[in-house]
Parts: C-alpha cells; structure tokens; sequence
C-alpha cells in the first residue's frame, strides 16, 4: 500500500469547499502544479496539523485560480486522517498516533516516520529553491510570527519577506522545515487561531508573499525589519506530572503554572517572574544536552521563578501540548 498519494494537477479538488476537498483523501497527498522552468520548484506544507486548516484554505483558494506559474509547485497536505475526525479540523493529531510534525526524522522507526521518510524521499527529487510550511496555533495571545531552523542567508532572506518576527528552533525536534532546511530555505509561518478568519486570511497572503519572493509569480512586497529570537531552548512538563492552571497553588497538582501564563508569549519575561508552584523542578523536562532546568528555573518555598531574562513562545493553557 502506498504511503501518501500523489497527484499531477488540482482539477481533483478545484471549486470544492475544505471539507468536500479534504474527503477526496485518505492519506497525506502532494499534489504538483506545473510552471514553465521545471528546473527550479516550491513546496508549500499544510495540514500537518488536523487542527490548522489555514494554510490548506489558502491551497484551495490558489487552487480555485488558472495562473501562469514560472516555476513548479508542490502543495502538501500532511495530517488527512486527524483532519477528518469529527468535528473536522477538530484533531491536532490521530488519538494514539505521533505528533506528524516530530516524526521527519533520518532513521525511521514508527508508521509515522516512514510515512515522514518516504515523502522526505520524494520532495529531495524536487529541485527546491524554497519550502513553506503553514502553521496556526490554539494560543490566543500570540500573535502571527515565523520559525526558522538555521539562520543563513537564504533563510533569513525568505522570512524577511513572511514575518516580522521569527525564532529559530534548531533543537532536532523532527520538523519538516528541520529536515528540508537541511537541502533549502525552510521556513514555517504560524498564521493565527486555529479556524479563525484571520489565520485564513494572514495564510492566503503569505503563501502569495512567499510565491512572490521565490519568482513564481510576478511583484514584490516591501522586506520586514524581522526581529530574530535565537537561543531557544524547548522544556515540557515532564509526563507523568499531573498539571493545572491557576492564580495559587493546587494541592491536588504536583505542578501549578499560572493561570495567565499564555499572556508571558513574545514578551521579555525578566529574571525573578514567578511562574507557578511546585515542590521540585523535576516537573519540567528537557532534551538539551548543553543547558539544564536549573539553568532557566530556581524553586523557592515551593514557588518556581525565572532565572534569567526570556521570550517565550507557545506557553499554552493545555496539558497535551505543554507535555
């Protein structure tokens, strides 16, 4: 059995609405839209996530379009099966399944990652001068911003025309945009709410931005001033923690993080902000080999604070993804 589909053309799912597209489906699908210069090409990602439909609404409304193009187009739609539990675009991932934006991996294991690999093994015949991957979040007080796995020139380049903020996560998490960043300029843009019209809205113009700094189609757009975050490091609440959300400490939570911790998101947190309660830091875990919890966190009577100066990003209020 095939892993995911491929398809020559859109004529599939042009002039159908996202749920009637979405049904034409049954596994991730790359669908290719000619150009006139075959040597150069372009991915577009969307859906790796169920619930972030934005960027695979803008697909389809380029879709809806007859355009002469300069060069190819490759438009990937990851996470069918999650999408398509009801309520569709409900599911961040299949129940039980990985996260299919950590499973781009070089020595694949899992269903996922083979699925991962064997799409990574077809977009490497693509002669790639640029890779977008479309994004929202669940968080309501973050505003759009991009990701970035390196930051050399082309990268820099290409999110400067996207966003006016970017932060680079290059902690082998197992992203598309790490693995593809790796060949090309990779980039992610996280649009807005999940299934608001904002984030449908900011996808649409920033798949055209994108088509527009890699010459595929004609105009330009005035380069942001992008502010890059680097430095990043990634901690999670350790797995077998229990953890709430409050404005104190909950007795029957081995870990309290505040309650409004989701508002700290693209601000300067500064040494000495509490962060929530908790009786150890063992309730946070990371995979960097070099820096330690202790390192950003101190425990002080059973109130954990931040050490040093921080911009978070994608603190949310949800157990699942905090984990």
């Amino acid at each position: 059995m095939e892993l995911f589909d491929y398809r020559e053309g859109v004529e599939s799912i042009r002039g159908k609405s996202d749920i009637e597209a979405l049904l034409t489906m049954d596994k991730p699908t790359v669908f290719h839209l000619g150009g006139r210069d075959h040597s150069k090409a372009v991915l577009i990602s969307t859906l790796l996530h169920g619930r972030e439909p934005s960027g695979f609404r803008a697909f389809l409304k380029e879709a809806s379009q007859v355009r002469d193009y300069a060069l190819d187009i490759y438009f990937s739609v990851g996470n069918v099966c999650a999408a398509q539990i009801e309520p569709y675009f409900s599911h961040r991932d299949i129940p039980g399944k990985e996260d299919f934006n950590r499973v781009w991996v070089d020595d694949p294991k899992t269903e996922e990652q083979r699925i991962a690999a064997a799409m990574t093994e077809l977009f490497h015949t693509f002669p790639l001068v640029g890779v977008l991957d479309i994004h929202s979040y669940i968080a309501k007080t973050i505003p759009p911003h991009g990701v970035v796995p390196n930051l050399d020139f082309k990268t820099k380049t290409l999110i400067r025309n996207l966003s006016p903020s970017a932060f680079l996560v290059d902690m082998n998490l197992g992203t598309l945009i790490e693995r593809m960043g790796k060949k090309t300029a990779a980039v992610v843009v996280e649009t807005g709410i999940n299934n608001s019209p904002e984030a449908d809205t900011h996808a649409y113009l920033t798949l055209q931005n994108f088509l527009k700094a890699t010459r595929v189609i004609e105009g330009t757009e005035l380069p942001f001033q992008t502010k890059f975050y680097h430095k990043g490091i990634q901690f999670k609440v350790a797995e077998d923690v229990s953890v709430t959300w409050g404005r104190q400490r909950k007795q029957d939570s081995r870990l309290t993080l505040r309650e409004d911790v989701d508002t700290l998101n693209h601000t300067l947190v500064e040494e000495g902000r509490m962060f929530g309660w908790a009786d150890s830091l063992d309730v946070f875990t990371t995979n960097d080999s070099q820096r330690s919890v202790k390192d950003y966190f101190t425990l002080e009577q059973g109130s954990i604070y931040v050490r040093r100066d921080v911009n978070p990003n994608f603190l949310n209020p949800e157990e699942k993804i905090m984990k």
